[in-house]
């Protein structure tokens, strides 16, 4: 039988031969409800909201590694104020082990 899949390595739809789940197309892979269709319009429809759930979930992550950086930076900034205040307050005569004279 006819069937259209859709294809998120290449990001196109193409027919091939197959029987629905759980049999197999004419590729070799197994033919999922949400991967193989009766028509193409479905096949492309269910393309496009891949793409875009990808799309999605990419940005939010973006967006989440945008804020754990901007995070950071001013903990590191917080802490060379912190830094630098402790070694213009301490005294002269303190040792400190590592500490650059």
């Amino acid at each position: 039988m006819k069937l259209w899949k859709r294809d998120t390595k290449n990001w196109t739809v193409r027919q091939v031969e197959g029987d629905p789940w759980p049999g197999s197309d004419s590729e070799g892979d197994k033919c999922y409800v949400n991967t193989h269709f009766d028509n193409e319009a479905e096949a492309w429809e269910q393309l496009h909201a891949e793409a875009k759930a990808w799309l999605s979930l990419s940005v939010r992550s973006l967006n989440d590694a945008r804020a754990t950086v901007t995070k950071y930076e001013k903990e590191s900034a917080d802490a060379a104020v912190a830094l630098a205040g402790v070694m213009k307050s301490m005294p002269s005569n303190v040792e400190v082990s590592g500490a650059a004279k």
